[in-house]
């Protein structure tokens, strides 16, 4: 049975709180809903730029999460690209707090030793196959080549300073640009020295869900949302069948914990490319009852992906009041009563495993 804590509208203070410094970039993903070719940030560049809040209000927040004893995930846009970061992830560490990032990891060469300095425990980095397929679906050639070389970089640190930390988790995002290469990519994992490879299937909408998504959300809510449009893929391009054997083989040769594959065995990887109407039987998403994200100019929401839905700004209340106010308790009131938005369908959150003892 699930447990009581998901089916509320006011709930306990989140595991995990999502600080999205910079909507800043220095890469052009060509499957990135915020920077990519239909992406929902980039003619709004100047903007979103000015509208970052400063670190002091990010200390704030640290203070007040710290009560909650939540682990801090740092992302962005591209979180090294913003100059104080590392005084944050310090400031996070002197809170007594597990600090991650996720990073596209060119800037890694240049911070490796503030990376290392700082204490933080755990990075996440993207890499979507050799250098020449990495470079073109990440738009900058080169970005691989300085990769690489930042993580040999990180890693002769470690092992000088003998420290183990950060602990380095490479994600794969399976596209029709690189899954028939992703048995290659346990040895790229290895070449890099990562802890852990992941591998996560290709997060999009179709035109017709885009639309479904609008109408519902409308219904629910009387708003309109405009986050869908960075993601509309009508033909994914994957064949499922021949990557789903491919994972398969993946799994069954591989150590315990080395590769994780983000719903294999409970999600069809064949009909997550070929059929986006359906959600296999997962009908909630945990997120609104686990997680928060506070976005750059300080508005708070609970999809990280799909930040449609504000339940307020920490300029403007603490984030402790904000967690169970009345738009957050709407938001999951209306989840309850209607299950799954179509935006949902396909995104990786509401088929995520990172709640422990949920049964599904």
């Amino acid at each position: 049975m699930m447990l009581s804590k998901y089916k509320t509208i006011t709930t306990k203070p989140p595991e995990f709180v999502h600080f999205q410094l910079t909507y800043s970039c220095n890469l052009r993903c060509k499957m990135c809903g915020q920077w990519g070719k239909k992406g929902i940030f980039k003619k709004h560049i100047s903007m979103l730029k000015n509208s970052e809040i400063g670190f002091e209000v990010w200390k704030g927040l640290i203070d007040e999460v710290s009560k909650w004893k939540c682990i801090i995930n740092i992302w962005g846009g591209e979180p090294l690209l913003r100059k104080d970061v590392f005084k944050i992830i310090k400031y996070v560490k002197f809170k007594k707090l597990k600090c991650y990032m996720v990073t596209n990891g060119v800037l890694i060469g240049k911070y490796y030793r503030e990376l290392i300095d700082s204490g933080i425990d755990k990075i996440y980095m993207s890499i979507d196959g050799p250098h020449v397929i990495h470079d073109n679906i990440r738009g900058v050639k080169g970005a691989y080549r300085k990769i690489f070389n930042g993580i040999k970089k990180l890693n002769d640190l470690k092992k000088k300073k003998k420290t183990k930390s950060p602990y380095l988790e490479i994600k794969f995002t399976i596209s029709k640009y690189n899954y028939k290469i992703i048995k290659n990519m346990l040895k790229i994992a290895n070449n890099f020295n990562a802890n852990r490879i992941n591998f996560d299937p290709f997060m999009f909408t179709t035109s017709k869900i885009a639309s479904e998504y609008s109408k519902e959300y409308f219904r629910r809510f009387n708003e309109y949302p405009t986050s869908q449009y960075g993601w509309i893929v009508d033909k994914t391009g994957v064949d499922g069948k021949i990557l789903e054997c491919d994972i398969s083989d993946i799994i069954s040769k591989e150590k315990k914990n080395f590769v994780v594959a983000a719903g294999y065995g409970k999600v069809s990887t064949d009909k997550w490319y070929k059929d986006a109407e359906k959600t296999f039987g997962f009908n909630q998403c945990f997120v609104p009852w686990s997680l928060v994200n506070v976005m750059p100019n300080g508005n708070v929401n609970f999809c990280v992906d799909f930040p449609d839905y504000i339940i307020g700004n920490v300029t403007q209340n603490s984030l402790f009041d904000i967690w169970n106010n009345k738009r957050a308790q709407v938001f999951r009131k209306k989840y309850l009563e209607s299950g799954p938005l179509p935006i949902c369908n396909r995104c990786c959150w509401l088929y995520n495993d990172f709640v422990k003892n949920i049964d599904f």
